[in-house]
């Protein structure tokens, strides 16, 4: 395969993982959080500080440290999240995102300050390393999927419910007996994971690891990602995860200045994000099941309308039938 469409792959990839894990948080305790980046910059140099410092290319190591570091901030953000709400907190989480990137860039032993950490390697797991970029796509896809997998299981379980059913109604949840807190806390934490665990896959793949790639805007084309392809349904941040890939992909091949084709991009993720909010609440996904569901509807109502009026074609008026 061309390694610009493995590139894409690994990178999709990447943003999946990133998506299933803010779900978590967005689609189903309904927190608007814009600080995801930051999440994923943890893993990112987490995986630059052991190249650089360590000497190692374990991912294993990696994402020991990056999900060390991710679930810290994380539980100091749902620790945040319990005290304020809505407008407060999205202005919090914009508050943690700019300090901790702050903090990642002044570490120039792990960031490489402002040139950034360069001549990554590919990962290694387990003592084997990808010779080539195709291995390491199939390595991050079958990351990718049973990270998927194992997010099916965990929303579909009691806790899953239970989780959505926070977002939902959280007071009768509080009311019913369970540990509302608790819950937020675990979402916030799976949120980082998956990120940490996606962040070492992207840097190890292009070899760079810059703080300028997981600046706000990072964060919040995360969060539209995950709004666009459908808060809290699995195949949502996958759809998000595509659109967010594909959509530069696509522009390459229209030879506009580069200013102009970041203008175009924006304005394309805009337009698609006003057009979702507006006329599908629930995302791209939830639009298209609906839409499914109502040509259902339809089907089966034409059918039973015929199947009525062929019967009723068939008898015989009351005056013929004696």
């Amino acid at each position: 395969m061309n390694e610009v469409y493995l590139a894409l792959l690994i990178q999709f990839a990447v943003f999946a993982v990133v998506a299933l894990g803010l779900d978590f948080i967005v689609g189903y305790t309904k927190i608007f959080s814009v600080n995801q980046g930051l999440m994923l910059a943890l893993g990112a140099f987490s995986y630059s500080f052991c190249v650089k410092t360590l000497g190692t290319t374990s991912l294993i190591t990696a994402w020991a440290i990056g999900i060390a570091a991710a679930c810290l901030v994380s539980l100091l953000i749902g620790v945040i999240s319990l005290r304020v709400r809505g407008d407060y907190f999205v202005v919090i989480s914009f508050g943690v995102q700019i300090i901790g990137m702050q903090a990642i860039f002044n570490s120039s032993s792990i960031s490489g300050g402002a040139s950034g950490a360069f001549g990554l390697p590919l990962p290694s797991i387990f003592g084997w390393t990808p010779s080539s970029l195709s291995q390491m796509a199939i390595l991050a896809v079958i990351i990718t999927v049973a990270l998927y997998l194992a997010t099916a299981l965990l929303v579909r379980s009691p806790w899953g419910r239970l989780l959505r059913a926070v977002g939902d109604e959280e007071s009768a949840v509080e009311a019913a007996g369970f540990n509302v807190r608790r819950m937020k806390l675990v979402a916030f934490v799976l949120g980082g994971t998956f990120a940490a665990i996606a962040g070492p896959l992207f840097v190890g793949s292009i070899g760079v690891a810059q703080v300028g790639d997981y600046s706000l805007g990072l964060s919040v084309s995360l969060l539209a990602m995950v709004v666009m392809g459908g808060a809290g349904r699995l195949a949502g941040g996958l759809v998000g995860a595509l659109i967010f890939v594909g959509v530069p992909y696509v522009l390459t091949y229209t030879h506009l200045p580069l200013t102009t084709a970041a203008f175009l991009q924006q304005a394309i993720f805009g337009a698609l994000l006003l057009l979702v909010v507006l006329t599908m609440p629930s995302g791209l996904t939830g639009g298209i099941a609906l839409g499914w569901k109502n040509m259902a509807r339809r089907r089966a109502s034409h059918v039973g309308t015929d199947t009525t009026a062929s019967d009723d074609s068939g008898r015989l008026p009351t005056g013929a039938q004696r």
